[in-house]
């Protein structure tokens, strides 16, 4: 993964305030995803009307180091199966797979179209008989697989 002192300098000032060296030795980063801006704009909104209200700016610089997070770990992903070949598993957050347009899509650029398979975890209620409390299950669109898990406390 990417240092986390990088992250944060990111985070606090983003990525147009980083010194050269630093910014040379990183993955490429692609921002222009819409969809996956839009999500992160959505969420973080939500979540900042509870504390007050997040500028433009501050939204820009968590998303382009929640971007650059999701770019080290497709580059290292990807680069590990370049380099050794094979399938590798990795385990991240819902967020980070959902939708396809985050690691996922990222992780298929670096190794020229070939789709990871995703499995999406999902806390969620449980009926009386064991059977997840869901409408209906996302489409293929989303997660190639949903793992739904029970919801622990500090989780719903």
């Amino acid at each position: 993964n990417i240092p986390q002192p990088i992250v944060n300098m990111v985070r606090l000032n983003g990525l147009k305030n980083l010194p050269s060296n630093i910014i040379n030795a990183l993955p490429d980063i692609d921002l222009s995803v819409a969809s996956h801006f839009q999500r992160f704009d959505s969420q973080m909104r939500e979540m900042g009307n509870v504390h007050g209200t997040i500028n433009d700016e501050t939204i820009q610089n968590y998303y382009e180091a929640l971007t650059l997070w999701e770019e080290g770990m497709a580059y290292r992903a990807s680069s590990y199966v370049h380099d050794f070949g094979g399938k590798m598993v990795v385990m991240a957050g819902a967020n980070h797979l959902s939708n396809r347009d985050s690691m996922p899509d990222r992780i298929k650029k670096r190794l020229n179209g070939v789709s990871p398979f995703t499995i999406v975890p999902e806390p969620v209620e449980w009926d009386e008989n064991g059977l997840p409390l869901i409408s209906q299950p996302p489409d293929s669109d989303t997660a190639d697989w949903w793992w739904y898990t029970q919801m622990d406390s500090y989780s719903g």
